[in-house]
């Protein structure tokens, strides 16, 4: 969790493989960048009989990444080329080095809103209306949860995921 607080979140890859086929089935990296509070859980301290007593370890939460949160390498067996998951890693790069995981988070709640609504198009008014309180829990320490949403709705604008539509708070999804 401190290396997400200070924008250091390492990237994981995640392998699954065959071993009657001696061959790797599902290939999948995780870029650090898209990691936050809300996709680590905190497993139990293990006990005192354990050889590492006290140890705290975490589980990543896979099903809470945003879409763009998994690149694919090899899929069902199938490996992608080289050029293609260096385009989706690269994609999102402007996220990189970005503090606790604001942005992913807000990615991912633009995501779900995208699905439950059908539309590319929101309002800065229903985001907050759906997701306010659920950021707020997830970044207890930010104060001021609203204006965080704006900024990284500029983020994400200035990346390219987003469009500012008008002065009424209305964006646009278009990547």
């Amino acid at each position: 969790m401190q290396a997400i607080a200070a924008g250091r979140a390492p990237h994981y890859a995640f392998l699954q493989y065959s071993i009657p086929a001696e061959a790797v089935t599902d290939l999948f990296v995780v870029p650090g960048h898209f990691l936050s509070s809300a996709v680590v859980e905190r497993r139990a301290e293990l006990s005192a009989d354990a050889q590492r007593k006290g140890w705290v370890g975490s589980n990543i939460l896979l099903g809470q990444l945003p879409e763009e949160g998994r690149v694919d390498v090899v899929k069902a067996g199938v490996s992608r080329s080289p050029v293609q998951v260096r385009d989706e890693w690269q994609r999102y790069g402007f996220l990189a080095g970005k503090k606790g995981g604001w942005a992913a988070d807000v990615l991912s709640c633009i995501r779900v809103l995208e699905r439950e609504t059908q539309s590319k198009d929101f309002t800065l008014r229903n985001f907050y209306a759906r997701f306010e309180s659920e950021l707020a829990s997830r970044h207890a320490d930010n104060r001021n949860v609203q204006a965080k949403i704006r900024q990284q709705m500029q983020v994400l604008a200035k990346g390219g995921v987003l469009l500012f539509v008008d002065r009424r708070g209305r964006y646009r999804v278009v990547a």
